[in-house]
Formats: C-alpha cells, sequence, structure tokens
C-alpha cells in the first residue's frame, strides 16, 4: 500500500475529488475500479466521488483517523489497545471477539465504532 498521486486544492469537495480521480483513471488506465481499492479519512468528498466513477473499486476508511475521532471521547490504555486489537483483526471470528471485548470495557464506545461498517 502506497500513495501514487496527490493535489493541493482549495476546498476538499465532491467536484475536485471528481475532478482528481478522474485524471488518475486517465494516468493509471483505470476503467471501472475492479482490482483497486482507495483508502481516506472519512471526507464526504471520496465517497461520492469513487462510488460514482469507480462503481467496482473497494473504498476503506483509515484506522488512524477513526481511531483519532473515537479517542476524543473513549480515552484510556486499555480503550486504545482494544481499538487496535479490533481493527488488526484478521478475520470475522477474531473481529467479533475483539469487539465483544470493546463491549465488556465500555458500551458507549462500542456503539460508537458500530456506527462504522467492519468492512472498512
Amino acid at each position: 500500500m502506497f500513495p501514487l498521486a496527490w493535489v493541493v486544492v482549495k476546498v476538499e469537495n465532491k467536484d475536485n475529488w471528481s475532478w482528481f480521480v478522474k485524471n488518475l483513471m486517465n494516468d493509471l488506465e483505470i476503467t471501472n475500479g475492479a482490482g483497486w481499492a482507495f483508502m481516506s479519512d472519512q471526507q464526504k468528498g471520496p465517497v461520492p466521488a469513487i462510488a460514482e466513477l469507480l462503481p467496482y473499486a473497494e473504498h476503506r476508511i483509515c484506522a488512524r483517523h477513526i481511531y483519532a475521532n473515537w479517542v476524543k471521547t473513549y480515552k484510556g490504555d486499555k480503550l486504545q489497545a482494544q481499538f487496535w486489537q479490533l481493527a488488526k483483526s484478521m478475520n470475522m471470528a477474531e473481529f467479533r471477539m475483539a469487539k465483544e471485548e470493546m463491549l465488556q470495557l465500555t458500551k458507549d464506545g462500542y456503539d460508537a465504532l458500530s456506527q462504522t461498517d467492519p468492512k472498512h
């Protein structure tokens, strides 16, 4: 996993993301996104642009960004360790076990994380 391109724009929005993705598609000869995965920081701009222009591409959210938002409310070494245990799960069985352990530590924190689709 490595960055392929970046751009500086005045505002991060769907129009600028669409422009960026179209140029990326052209430069890399990408058609429908099959076989490609994109990772972002949960900004609303890339999600609709990628979904519209690259319907078969995968889209993931950076765990560090999910954590940065979550830890504003749910602090502590045990919660931090459990978050990363959850994020690093290698399969759904491990994910479910780690999520159950999170529930034992904090119901509210568990509920907050449940708002994010597990595929991210």
